[in-house]
């Protein structure tokens, strides 16, 4: 008897749909799911200015965790980079809403991302959460 796996394209679609469409503090739950999924561990939201994202702790003190649902998502990234490069950390784990297609995302980092070699750089986008 051979057994198949068969993936239902139709749920991925479903999932990646209502995780863009949520409301923003819904989508902030998601995102903590998301991190502690991956291993994060003593997860908490530190309010920020109001603009269009929130500030990740975590029992790491050796990065910063920023959750947007900002649609200039590049933009958004550089502002973080600095934030983070002025707060003496080298890591920048950026969770997003919004769907960064992998050509996107390289041309941001090959050409647009300010802080290459001093901020590595962690994108999760709404595909990957979804997945």
């Amino acid at each position: 008897m051979v057994c198949t796996f068969r993936t239902q394209p139709m749920y991925f679609s479903a999932l990646k749909t209502a995780i863009q469409h949520v409301e923003e503090k819904r989508f902030y739950d998601v995102a903590l799911m998301y991190l502690a999924r991956l291993g994060y561990q003593e997860l908490s939201i530190v309010d920020g200015s109001g603009d269009g994202g929130r500030d990740v702790i975590c029992s790491r003190d050796d990065l910063r965790i920023q959750l947007s649902v900002r649609k200039q998502w590049d933009i958004k990234i550089n502002e973080e980079a600095l934030k983070t490069l002025d707060a003496g950390k080298r890591h920048l784990i950026f969770v997003t809403n919004r769907p960064i297609s992998p050509d996107s995302e390289q041309h941001f980092l090959d050409n647009n991302y300010k802080y290459k070699g001093q901020v590595d750089l962690t994108i999760a986008d709404l595909r990957r959460i979804a997945t």
